[in-house]
């Protein structure tokens, strides 16, 4: 059984305690270890801003048709099919792309540690709703106004369509960091 931290050289090492190792260093510089720890913690950083992306995105795109089908008349729903998948295909993929490949933070190495296995936690879920109840409100004002006060139920899906795409492309910009601004690390870095 291998040990869980023990740490062995590669080079100069042992046969005997790189099989008891639990790590073997092969170029025999610890300088190894923790570019090896930075670059883990900016994947698993990348992943979960990927995730709060779309998981927040998709849950405002499902309140923005739920709450019109339950409130307006079926015939004046925000959204047609083919604009949910042309969004999804433009909003969803692309940008999430870009997040996975997001470059290290400038403090990616100062933060604490993870002590366990979970992806997202309950404040998680408290952001998706916020950020998708913002999405949702923003579409329904905007198609509400247009539908009501302006012309016609083509217009108004139109009209709700960009705002919805907006609000999403702007939530990729903010979900490029969750403690620096977008103009802090860079507008055009990624």
């Amino acid at each position: 059984k291998k040990a869980d931290i023990g740490i062995a050289m590669g080079i100069t090492g042992t046969d005997v305690s790189k099989e008891a190792s639990g790590m073997v260093l092969s170029d025999d510089n610890f300088a190894s270890i923790v570019s090896a720890v930075e670059e883990g913690r900016v994947i698993y950083a990348n992943i979960v801003k990927s995730i709060r992306y779309l998981l927040s995105c998709n849950l405002g795109e499902i309140l923005v048709l739920f709450l019109a089908s339950i409130f307006l008349d079926a015939s004046f729903l925000p959204l047609i099919p083919v604009q949910i998948l042309w969004m999804n295909l433009v909003t969803d993929g692309l940008p999430a792309l870009a997040l996975g490949m997001e470059p290290a933070e400038p403090d990616v190495m100062a933060r604490k540690g993870r002590q366990s296995a979970t992806v997202l936690g309950l404040g998680d879920l408290a952001y998706f709703f916020a950020i998708g109840a913002i999405i949702a409100a923003g579409t329904l004002g905007v198609f509400i106004y247009e539908l009501y006060y302006g012309g016609t139920p083509e217009r108004a899906r139109t009209m709700a369509f960009t705002t919805i795409i907006f609000f999403q492309l702007f939530h990729a910009f903010n979900s490029r960091s969750q403690t620096h601004s977008v103009f802090k690390i860079g507008v055009f870095k990624n």
